[in-house]
């Protein structure tokens, strides 16, 4: 989950190495887990553990690092 300027977001796995930032509203918290009161639905998949770009969570994208050929990183490197 992802909290930031008052607001609280999940990442969508969406398949095939896409991902949607969703606003949601909180419940009850404890320790270990988080009540979803709105924004989800039944059967979406929810990233629990990633590094994602600023723009999924709603900051300015920034462009990626390029490599010796002077080519953006893409994707290269991410886990699924």
């Amino acid at each position: 989950m992802i909290r930031e300027s008052g607001q609280d977001r999940v990442i969508l796995a969406l398949g095939e190495g896409r991902f949607q930032p969703r606003n949601v509203r909180l419940g009850i918290e404890t320790a270990d887990r988080v009540e979803i009161l709105e924004g989800l639905q039944d059967g979406e998949e929810v990233v629990v553990s990633a590094q994602f770009p600023d723009r999924l969570r709603g900051e300015p994208a920034r462009e990626p690092p390029a490599d010796a050929a002077g080519r953006g990183a893409g994707h290269a490197g991410h886990a699924h």
